[in-house]
């Protein structure tokens, strides 16, 4: 259903099928396509991310509509472009984006990233290719504002029935992949927000602005009220914000209007309602919703990095590169580079955000001084062109069209200020703009030029340009989807077929040289090492054709990482991998592969330096190496960063073990059990250690404490047990064993130390290898943990 027919004095015009090209008309139908898809497509595993689905269907839909039109070109031989500082402001963004590509640290990243991010080059010139392509298509034809809107409003009702679904019963539907009823096909549940304001204020200005009649009014209403209903459920006052703005700029127009047109003045009721309505939302909102929003399970969070952060990034990212910034799709890097240390206070320490406070202020850090100069600059032509449409609007006819696309793009527009979309919502606010200028041009309120000489040549050299684009794209595309292929077979089988996992990411390196393919390829040759390693370990005979695969295997990961860091040295995950096959060569004595995996871990961290992880991995290698007082030095490193890294004073607690120093080593895991009084791991490692020191009292305390927290911390029961028969309670050292034989009854070891404790004896009375009676020594842990993790845990004598 759509709204085009609306008995409205400006629907006038010529037919679809009349004044446009069968090229044209495709490529308006392609564009109409890419707006639905782009909203309810996804992919149905988790490997595969709803940003590259989203970004691929507009990319390609968007060029393809690009192609089609710039074909019509040919024959209409006219080009119109708005001869108003709109066009000056949008070419000085475009002009700001492509230099600010040139003085990137890495050209490419900037260019086309990995494919699917919002603020790469070629995504950023597509919103523009995107706005260019609706001007052009509703500028002489004003009944296809209709259309776009329509699409809108079908992508809306096509989401609404997948989240009315999911509100009842939250299994329905889920493919898998939307756990929580708060998943939304469109991105964030905030992004479902925005767009239903969006929908809100096109039938708010379809029912005060048009005189639609019967079944198509009861739909636009019916779309009102629950647009309304879901801005409620999100539950942002921001939202309400804006809407209320959006209430309170119509009223004072529509009251000005009536004066101005000699009618009688009076206050839209409605209008006043929804402000008032608006208003309490934004301020009480939090408390009229919230009961309702929990028991709908709905609650939402999401993480975004506060303003005066992504400020104090900015003032450092511009003392350097000032004019032309980081670079497109540079944010991540300066984020690390500069990255305040407030947050390694907190739990998300180990995030690293992609982007800062709102989509325009991002541009300060990628695109410079210049870049965002020439953003609110657009913004400001856009406003002042949408404020002179308003004041020359004096009759009935186009006050629709006019009204709707000023308050939308200005709402769209000041969203992006305050906030990060996901594709959909970014495409969404481009094509509304588009529709802006293009009634704004179409009603003389923005004048405009036509390029009719010449045409042939630049439609000829925008076709080669498109085609060149759509193949890179695809190209990207392509490459992914083996890669995301191949990481869905490595979760779901693992090293059973690891050959057929490198070869698809190998595939993917043919479509596209990126270093993330090559850090894959450099995982994949880890594992099979590890694998190779285990077998050699097993076997009485060490196979020298295996032990001479682990040598190849090891210079082929070590070449791929080498390629990835060629590729783009910025990443510091591209030296983390090269320092992680190296400390694997290093554990099997291979020459210079300690110091190389040393210098690796130091550019990994030149590159983030207030990364506390990386000095802990620093640390872990100095260990393995006997180096304890370097060891000791890079945790303090770690624990200078984050004085709360329970994890470093683990680390430290294990050396200090080593070293004989265990009475340091239980005060340093007694400080760990402070900061973190839940962690069941850190008081079984205290009891343990108190195990150690012979000082059972305390190890019993500790690890009983370790079992509230779990109860099925099997190995905490076994040293619970063993201290309880150090203090001569032999009763409650069997109920300790007898609880571990529930979950691990083929545990031989745990049955024979029950059996002599039920007759009286010491637990290791009369014990034969395998077992011995040092289980405190042993480089693994006694029990097969069934439901709780300690692999990190390991013993250090």
């Amino acid at each position: 259903m759509d709204i085009q027919n609306l008995n409205n004095p400006e629907q006038g015009g010529s037919e679809l099928n009349i004044t446009s090209t069968k090229f044209e008309k495709l490529s308006l139908i392609i564009l109409l396509i890419t707006i639905i898809l782009s909203a309810i497509a996804f992919s149905t595993t988790s490997q595969s991310p709803l940003d590259g689905i989203k970004a691929t269907i507009i990319s390609i839909g968007v060029l393809l509509s690009g192609i089609f039109y710039t074909l019509a070109l040919f024959n209409k031989k006219t080009i119109y472009l708005p001869n108003h500082p709109i066009l000056y402001g949008a070419s000085l963004v475009v002009i700001s984006t492509i230099v600010s590509t040139f003085f990137s640290s890495n050209f490419s990243k900037s260019l086309f990233g990995q494919g699917f991010e919002l603020t790469t080059t070629s995504f950023t010139l597509l919103m523009f290719l995107a706005s260019f392509l609706v001007i052009q298509l509703v500028y002489k034809n004003k009944e296809r504002l209709y259309y776009l809107y329509s699409s809108i409003l079908v992508t809306f009702v096509l989401l609404m029935i997948f989240h009315i679904v999911r509100l009842f019963d939250s299994t329905l539907l889920s493919f898998g992949i939307f756990a929580s009823p708060a998943s939304s096909l469109i991105g964030k549940w905030s992004d479902l927000g925005v767009f239903s304001a969006l929908v809100l204020l096109i039938t708010f200005f379809t029912l005060n602005l048009t005189d639609l009649k019967g079944i198509k009014r009861i739909y636009i209403w019916a779309l009102f009220v629950l647009s309304f209903i879901f801005v409620v459920l999100v539950n942002s006052p921001i939202m309400w914000l804006l809407l209320a703005l959006c209430f309170l700029g119509f009223g004072i127009y529509n009251y000005r209007f009536q004066k101005k047109s000699g009618s009688t003045s009076k206050i839209s009721v409605p209008t006043l309602v929804l402000l008032v309505v608006s208003i309490v939302l934004m301020v009480w909102g939090s408390s009229i919703v919230l009961p309702l929003i929990k028991s709908m399970k709905i609650q939402s969070s999401e993480i975004n990095l506060p303003w005066q952060l992504s400020l104090d990034i900015a003032s450092d990212v511009i003392k350097n590169k000032t004019l032309f910034g980081a670079g497109p799709n540079r944010f991540v890097s300066e984020f690390l580079l500069n990255k305040p240390q407030i947050l390694n206070q907190t739990i998300f320490w180990n995030v690293e955000f992609n982007n800062g406070s709102g989509y325009i202020p991002n541009f300060v850090i990628t695109n410079g001084v210049f870049g965002l100069i020439s953003w609110l600059l657009l913004l400001v032509f856009l406003f002042i062109a949408g404020i002179k449409n308003l004041r020359e609007l004096n009759n009935e006819s186009g006050r629709f069209t006019v009204i709707s696309t000023f308050f939308l793009t200005g709402f769209l527009w000041i969203i992006l200020f305050l906030y990060n979309p996901s594709h959909f919502i970014l495409f969404t606010v481009f094509i509304i703009t588009g529709l802006f200028v293009s009634v704004s041009a179409s009603r003389m309120f923005i004048k405009t030029f036509e390029i009719k000489k010449y045409t042939t040549v630049i439609a000829s050299l925008l076709i080669i340009i498109l085609f060149v684009w759509s193949f890179s794209q695809i190209k990207k595309t392509v490459a992914l989807a083996y890669f995301n292929s191949g990481i869905r077979e490595l979760s779901s089988s693992g090293i059973q077929k690891i050959d057929n996992i490198e070869n698809k990411f190998k595939k993917a390196i043919s479509w596209d040289d990126s270093d993330i393919f090559y850090q894959a390829l450099s995982e994949v040759n880890i594992l099979k090492i590890n694998e190779l390693t285990q077998k050699i370990q097993n076997s009485k005979t060490p196979d020298q054709e295996q032990v001479k695969s682990i040598g190849e295997l090891i210079e082929k990961s070590v070449n791929y990482s080498k390629k990835a860091i060629e590729i783009d040295p910025t990443n510091h995950y591209n030296h983390i991998a090269l320092a992680r096959i190296s400390e694997l060569a290093s554990t099997l004595q291979i020459p210079n592969a300690y110091e190389n995996a040393k210098l690796s871990y130091v550019n990994a961290i030149n590159l983030n330096p207030y990364n506390p992880g990386l000095y802990l991995n620093l640390a872990k290698l100095e260990a393995s190496k006997n180096n304890a007082v370097d060891a000791q030095r890079y945790i303090g490193n770690a624990l200078q960063l984050k004085q709360d890294y329970i994890d470093a004073i683990f680390l430290l607690a294990q050396i200090q073990v080593s070293q004989g120093k265990i009475k340091d080593a239980i005060t340093s895991v007694q400080v760990a059990s402070q900061i973190n009084p839940n962690d069941p791991l850190l008081f079984f490692q205290l009891g343990f250690l108190q195990y150690n020191d012979k000082n059972y009292t305390a190890a019993v305390e500790a690890l009983s404490k370790a079992i509230s927290l779990n109860d099925q911390y099997a190995n905490a029961r076994y040293f619970l047990g063993l201290s309880y028969a150090r203090l001569g309670k032999n009763i409650d050292a069997v109920q300790q064993f007898e609880k571990i034989l529930e979950t691990n009854s083929d545990n031989q070891e745990v049955q024979f130390i029950l059996n002599n404790l039920r007759t009286g004896k010491s637990p290791f009375a009369d014990v034969k290898p395998p077992v011995d009676n040092k289980p405190e020594q042993r480089k693994t842990l006694p029990v097969k943990e069934k439901t709780v993790d300690t692999t990190k845990t390991k013993i250090q004598k």
